[in-house]
């Protein structure tokens, strides 16, 4: 929030730079004419109770030196926000060029995940949207109860994917009235594994194939107290066979917040 504070400082003031080099400009000369020379009018006196207009000198070197300090600035700032957001999300994750295509090709990636769920009968998954954009290939499925688990526990899943790299996420949005679930999964190769960049680009694009997958449905995030019904029914059903669980789930519910008014 800083540096964006301070990249807009830097915008600011280099238009109100550009505005001063602008004010400070020559005039232009007056166009010549062949008339004589027009006798002026003399006007009304000056009142007693006003004061004479103080001249006002704006300086075309100060205005560019201004100009030019703004654009330091601002240079310096979004250098700043970049290196930051180096060290936030890394940068873009390559294929290896020694991979199979399972791991880089977005249709082939998409075929393995079809055939875990066909030939384990995995029901409640559905697959919906693919991201191969950079290495590993991600997918995103919605959800009616399965976990990632229930793909890569799948036979057919471990005989593209012998190594378990998985990377997984979950969570919920709103779709219609009723919350949905959904899963995002990604392997690793045993040949390259994760790295600290890969890992900070994954979840990124976790963060970002959420978005994508809630817009194509049609959906939105939850609200602060949707997403506390939501761990409230989550606690709920582990307390019933875990006693750690419901000691959990007491916590949640000292922890209510404010009902957000109805639209």
């Amino acid at each position: 929030m800083r540096t964006s504070t301070m990249v807009l400082s830097a915008l600011v003031c280099c238009v109100v730079g550009f505005g001063l080099g602008w004010l400070c400009r020559p005039a232009p000369a007056p166009p010549a004419s062949d008339a004589p020379p027009r006798q002026s009018e003399p006007g009304p006196p000056p009142r007693a109770d006003t004061a004479p207009p103080v001249p006002v000198s704006l300086e075309s070197e100060d205005a560019d030196a201004a100009l030019a300090a703004c654009r330091s600035q601002l240079a310096a700032a979004t250098a700043l926000m970049d290196a930051r957001q180096l060290d936030e999300y890394g940068t873009p994750n390559p294929f290896p060029a020694d991979l199979p295509a399972v791991y880089s090709d977005e249709e082939f990636y998409a075929a393995a995940v079809s055939e875990a769920l066909e030939s384990c009968s995995i029901d409640g998954l559905a697959l919906q949207h693919v991201d191969c954009s950079e290495y590993p290939c991600l997918a995103w499925l919605l959800s009616d109860g399965p976990g990632a688990h229930a793909i890569k526990d799948c036979p057919s899943w471990r005989e593209h994917f012998p190594r378990d790299g998985i990377a997984s996420a979950n969570g919920s949005f709103m779709r219609g009235d009723e919350p949905a679930r959904y899963v995002a999964i990604g392997e690793w190769s045993p040949e390259h594994p994760s790295d600290d960049n890969g890992i900070k680009r994954v979840k990124l694009r976790f963060d970002q194939g959420r978005a994508a997958v809630i817009e194509e449905l049609g959906g939105r995030e939850l609200t602060e107290y949707e997403q506390w019904e939501q761990s409230v029914a989550f606690w709920r059903r582990q307390a019933e066979e875990d006693e750690g669980a419901a000691r959990m789930l007491e916590r949640v519910l000292e922890k209510e917040p404010a009902r957000e008014p109805e639209e």
